[in-house]
Parts: C-alpha cells; sequence; structure tokens
C-alpha cells in the first residue's frame, strides 16, 4: 500500500473501511469493506460525506472550495511516524473523531501528522455519514437509525484489526474528539455494544455525550414525513415506513441535501447502539472500565 512519505511521517490517506453507502445500504448500518486484490493507491484523501456546509460565504468554504461530496466516503487515514515498526515495540494508537454538529465536517482537516511525531503515536482519522444520511431514523426497524455512530464504531473496529501492519498497538488504542466529536466518543464509550473492549481510553474535547441530544422515536418519525412529502414519499406511514424510506433510498443525493433543513440531526434510542437513556448507559458498570478525560 503505498502512502504520502513525508520527511518524519508516512501518510496513508483514502483507506476504505467500509462498501459505499448507497443504494439498499443508505439508511443501514455500514458494512465492512470486502479485500481487494490490488495494491490500494492510498495517496488520495477521497471525497468527503454528502452535507451543506454551513454560510454560503463561511470559512469553511473560503477554506476549502473545491470539496467533493460521494456517499462513497467512508474511508480512513493513517499517520505513522517513520520510526514506528522499527521501534522497541508497537506504539500507541489515538483515533481522532471530527466535530461539525454531525452535520458538517471531514477526518483530513485535522492533520495527524504533528501529534503524531511528537507524541510518538500512530494517528488516525474518518470520514462518517452526516446528518439525515448517518441520522435518519423511522423509530423502527425499517430505517433504526445512527448510521454515522456506527461508521464510527466499523472504523475503530478496522483500526483494531489491522494497525498492527502500521506498527501500532491494538490494545492501547485512545478515541478523542472535539465538539460533537467528543459527543461520539462518549456514545461509542457508553454503547451496550462495546463491552468487546475495542478501545481503552476516551478523551471528550468541549462535548460529550450527556451535552448531546437525543430524539424519540416519536419526533424521528416526525422528521422523516416532513422529509418524505417534501420528496414525493409520503405515502400512509403508519403502515408503510418501509415504503417511505425505500422512495428516499431512490432519491438523489442532491434532493436529499437540498431539503436537508427539514431534518433535526441527533442520535436516537434505537434498541441496539444506544438502548436507553444517555443518565441510564452513563451509570453502567462497563463504562468504569475506560480512562475517560474530559475537557472544555
Amino acid at each position: 500500500m503505498p502512502g504520502f512519505i513525508q520527511p518524519v511521517i508516512t501518510r496513508y490517506t483514502g483507506i476504505p473501511y467500509a462498501e459505499p453507502p448507497t443504494g439498499q445500504l443508505r439508511f443501514a448500518k455500514p458494512v465492512p469493506r470486502a479485500p481487494w486484490s490490488d495494491v490500494l493507491n492510498a495517496t488520495d484523501f477521497g471525497p468527503s460525506c454528502p452535507q451543506i456546509p454551513v454560510g454560503a460565504a463561511s470559512l469553511f468554504d473560503q477554506l476549502f472550495p473545491n470539496m467533493n461530496f460521494s456517499e462513497d466516503c467512508l474511508v480512513l487515514n493513517v499517520y505513522v511516524p517513520h520510526d514506528a515498526v522499527a521501534s522497541s515495540g508497537p506504539l500507541p494508537v489515538m483515533i481522532y473523531i471530527h466535530g461539525g454538529g454531525l452535520t458538517n465536517g471531514r477526518g483530513d482537516l485535522y492533520d495527524g501528522t504533528l501529534l503524531a511525531v511528537q507524541g510518538q503515536v500512530i494517528v488516525v482519522n474518518f470520514n462518517y455519514r452526516l446528518g439525515l444520511f448517518g441520522f435518519l431514523s423511522t423509530g423502527d426497524d425499517a430505517a433504526p437509525g445512527n448510521y454515522g455512530l456506527w461508521d464510527q464504531r466499523l472504523a475503530i473496529q478496522w483500526v483494531k484489526d489491522n494497525i498492527a501492519d502500521f506498527g501500532g498497538d491494538p490494545n492501547q488504542i485512545t478515541i478523542f474528539g472535539q465538539s460533537a466529536g467528543g459527543w461520539s466518543v462518549t456514545y461509542q464509550m457508553i454503547s451496550p455494544l462495546n463491552d468487546n473492549n475495542l478501545f481503552q481510553r476516551v478523551i471528550a474535547q468541549s462535548g460529550a455525550a450527556f451535552h448531546g441530544q437525543i430524539i424519540s422515536g416519536i419526533s424521528a418519525q416526525r422528521e422523516v414525513l416532513n422529509l418524505a412529502s417534501a420528496l414525493g414519499c409520503d405515502s400512509p406511514y403508519e403502515s408503510s415506513s418501509r415504503t417511505v424510506i425505500s422512495c428516499l433510498r431512490e432519491s438523489s443525493m442532491q434532493d436529499l441535501l437540498r431539503h436537508s433543513d427539514l431534518f433535526k440531526t441527533a442520535p436516537t434510542i434505537d434498541g441496539e447502539f444506544l438502548t436507553t437513556d444517555i443518565n441510564s448507559l452513563l451509570s453502567h458498570p462497563r463504562v468504569g472500565q475506560y480512562d475517560l478525560l474530559l475537557g472544555v
């Protein structure tokens, strides 16, 4: 796997960790990327996940005017100090989850070079689905929601399974994030799915799950109905949430983005990733197995 070599670091970018979440995989859990036999050219960051930049003349737009968007965006980037493999032992790993209100951003806006070199750690960042692509929910099993959180979990799992090949220690993984990334790392920590100890340490910067907002199934249904109505997908909802989702899966990315202001982005209690209210999840004994650092 060729990467971009700098004087003190090798950077592997655009590594796919999931199949493209399109067609029947839109509004569904991510599927691990199938193995590939050819050499992967890991020198391009790849597209951002679909999003509407905040404000037509925002600083975001000015700094990154040529960002392209695609639903085939579930990739990660690995920053490896040059002496990682030759060091006395595998290096600790730090996985960064970007912020942006769960509606904006991308992993590679946060360059891991300096942290990797000065901290002698391997740094990973990644894209995950945002906005309605990442969090739309019908409140039932037609589209349970939280796909962005599932993407994050799958990216962490990829690191756990593969980071030893980069000189990293799969048993010394810290996840960290700022703002909505802080929400995300604490959602990952409190999820009942994490009894298998994917990571050991958590750093939440300027945000944590108990500051985020989780919406109920009823509220989630209302959000979907508003969107479906705007896109002509509003068949009688009580008996056809699957029909509504099928219609939304056939809508173009551009049409969904055009009406994204009708959707309130938030995680939901889906019965699997988040099984109950935040306070109950935070107080569960399993949360005590993690080292946690919080800061503003």
